[in-house]
């Protein structure tokens, strides 16, 4: 499949089981929006009570109660959307049955995270030092200068692409453990393997699914904006907003957020499903491997497709 049509597929497999998997999700956006709207409205306070510590101290134990909060109900969605990825490849019967299996491999999913944060943080630690480097070389009126500017114009685009792209990988080894039963670096070394031979392929569904999720989130932000643009005009026009942006605004926005995601980011989980067992299909033919299942032959993985 090219890209446009595994983003066109996951569209319509979500919209055409919006009614079943919508309310596994609403009840932890729901706690998520608390979350965030506890954390937003405790750390946006703190400033106006300065000088009352027990009152800041109190504020603060919120925010982190809240962070918490907005943390758990956040993982509880994320093995969700995993479980509809399984479901949406076929290795699952049921949305009971997909849901129990993420469960079991929801450390793996938690291990994923930490190492993939671990490889991001030591790649852009290498790449802050490229630029470091080349911005000490610079020196006016030198071929250094020459140097420098090409070292920092290198490092920025360079070093923006490969983050981009670990961060894009992170979702293919997330697809994989949804779907198949291998152990964590197994899989990293497999979500990495695929999408090396594939790098501008898999950086440019990165910035379609990026494209596709910003112009979708528009107009689903549309009524938060209205109220918080009726809100303005009764404020008054000559409201400055580059001094403070209004409690009740920042509270607004930090409820809606999740309602948003909770409409956008499955898309993106199973465009990113899809595209996993495509690059299996295209580097691994996995479909041989199910045409020698069916024969009875054993197969080296465990591969369905619905």
């Amino acid at each position: 499949m090219s890209v446009g049509d595994m983003i066109g597929r996951a569209i319509r497999v979500y919209r055409l089981n919006l009614r079943s998997w919508v309310p596994i999700l609403i009840w932890p956006t729901i706690i998520c929006m608390v979350g965030r709207v506890l954390f937003q409205g405790a750390t946006a306070y703190i400033p106006v009570v300065e000088g009352k510590l027990p009152l800041q101290i109190g504020l603060a134990a919120a925010a982190f109660v809240g962070l918490t909060i907005w943390f758990l109900a956040k993982w509880v969605i994320i093995v969700r959307q995993l479980a509809f990825v399984r479901i949406a490849n076929g290795f699952s019967d049921s949305l009971t049955e997909a849901l129990d299996y993420m469960k079991s491999r929801q450390w793996s999913v938690a291990g994923i995270f930490v190492v993939l944060s671990f490889i991001m943080s030591a790649v852009g630690g290498l790449w802050l030092l490229e630029l470091i480097a080349s911005g000490m070389l610079y020196k006016r009126d030198t071929l250094l200068a020459l140097v420098s500017t090409t070292g920092l114009g290198f490092g920025f685009i360079v070093g923006f692409l490969s983050l981009s792209f670990i961060y894009y990988v992170q979702f293919i080894i997330l697809s994989g453990i949804a779907c198949e039963k291998i152990g964590l670096t197994a899989m990293i070394s497999r979500g990495f393997k695929l999408a090396s031979k594939a790098v501008f392929r898999t950086l440019y569904l990165g910035l379609m699914i990026s494209l596709t999720v910003y112009f979708i989130s528009i107009p689903l932000w549309l009524p938060p904006l209205l109220l918080i643009g009726l809100d303005a005009l009764r404020v008054g026009a000559d409201l400055n907003l580059a001094e403070e942006i209004p409690i009740f605004w920042q509270v607004i926005s930090s409820a809606w957020e999740p309602l948003v995601e909770m409409i956008i980011w499955p898309i993106s989980s199973l465009t990113f499903g899809y595209f996993y067992y495509d690059l299996r299909l295209r580097q691994e033919a996995v479909d041989v491997i199910l045409h020698l299942d069916a024969k009875g032959t054993e197969p080296r993985s465990e591969v369905r497709f619905s």
